[in-house]
């Protein structure tokens, strides 16, 4: 019998890193439950990024228990894993294959009724878990590399070998520019002021181009990487945008109020998943995995809906500014894996209540408490009221 348990490097890092996960998603939890105001986006939005922090706590408090208790053990006519929540064993003559991708090692039952058994491969001497299965059962994923050639004859049916060449190879050219000019037009957007006008077409229209790519190629061209497949994936044409956009919105504009926003960010979101998901996707829905990919996608174009629609709210936004003026009645500032700054300004105008708002370092040192400045707030093209300090 044989046990393997998490390297010494890795379970150090989670040791350290998992309390601080649950820290700081275990503050932002518990901050409604605090006297003083509540930051205004997270108070809007608690609803949504709430959930997201309890499942990260969970997952931190689970990764610090794993390190302690998860381990794989070889046995004479067995193989188990005892992890947080389970245990699961195979004897040797229940395994089907094995597969291997760039975070775990999954044994797979030749039975329905049986689980398949997942080990890290951040387990010490996971490589000798690896060759034991090499030794005694298939490697499952040379069969899904002929599943992906079977895919490619399938889309391509009643094309010649050239034709199939070729179109593959403008595939693989379209993606390497998409993925390179999203890359290219994020870092843009979110660090870059100059031309930002130019940096906004690129990470609104590359993600729509990426969608139209995986449409245009019949199958081709997928959302996501998947190993041993020679299809190109426009994951990162993807990523680097929403994610900028997203974030960039939150830094610049200051919404008086969310509902409105949400009222037209769903319905975007809604025809985006529609045009993702309908004909031709890239996604098989074949295995539990393949509906976690798709679930990631659509948590990018959830980021993407609401940075696009809050972007071009004020962007093409031609309504008179209107002025009103407020106090600063407090300061503050949030250190954590960034630090962001907040002043407390008094009622104004809309806002009938002392609330915080996000500013930069440089509005933080201009204005102390006690100080009167002025709020500028416009309606904004699709009826999304914000504002911003003068």
């Amino acid at each position: 019998m044989k046990t393997y348990r998490y390297a010494r490097p890795y379970a150090a890092f989670i040791l350290v890193g998992a309390p601080l996960l649950v820290a700081i998603f275990g503050w932002m939890l518990v901050q409604p439950l605090l006297p003083g105001p509540l930051d205004p986006f997270l108070a809007e939005t608690f609803w949504l990024f709430g959930p997201m922090a309890a499942a990260l706590v969970l997952t931190g408090i689970a990764a610090i228990v794993d390190v302690f208790n998860g381990r794989f053990v070889i046995d004479e006519d067995r193989v188990y894993t005892v992890s947080v929540i389970f245990r699961r064993e195979l004897l040797f003559n229940e395994i089907l294959g094995f597969s291997v991708d760039d975070r775990y090692i999954t044994i797979k039952p030749a039975h329905r009724n049986r689980k398949k058994i997942t080990i890290s491969l951040y387990y010490a001497d996971s490589h000798e878990i690896i060759q034991w299965l090499a030794d005694r059962y298939p490697d499952l994923d040379m069969e899904s590399a002929t599943q992906e050639d079977e895919d490619i004859i399938s889309v391509s049916r009643g094309w010649s070998q050239e034709e199939r060449e070729t179109r593959l190879g403008k595939a693989v050219q379209i993606v390497r520019v998409l993925n390179i000019s999203a890359i290219i037009s994020a870092i843009w957007y979110f660090f870059v002021p100059v031309m930002r006008e130019w940096a906004l077409s690129g990470v609104i229209l590359t993600p729509l181009a990426a969608v139209a790519a995986v449409k245009w190629s019949g199958g081709l061209i997928r959302y996501n990487e998947r190993k041993y497949s020679v299809l190109p994936h426009v994951f990162f044409a993807l990523l680097f945008p929403c994610m900028s956009i997203c974030l960039r919105s939150i830094f610049d504009y200051e919404l008086i109020e969310y509902n409105s926003a949400w009222r037209i960010i769903l319905p975007v979101l809604g025809v985006l998943l529609m045009a993702v998901f309908s004909g031709i996707s890239g996604f098989r829905f074949s295995k539990p995995v393949h509906y976690v990919e798709a679930a990631v996608i659509a948590a990018f174009f959830l980021a993407y809906s609401f940075g696009t629609v809050t972007a071009l709210n004020a962007a093409f936004d031609r309504s008179a500014p209107v002025e009103y003026r407020a106090v600063v009645t407090g300061k503050r500032i949030s250190s954590g894996k960034t630090t962001s700054y907040y002043l407390e300004l008094s009622p104004w105008g809309p806002r009938t209540e002392k609330k915080e708002v996000l500013v930069s370092s440089g509005q933080y040192e201009e204005y102390d408490e006690g100080d009167e400045l002025t709020v500028l707030t416009q309606n904004g093209f699709f009826g999304i009221q914000w504002f911003r300090l003068k």
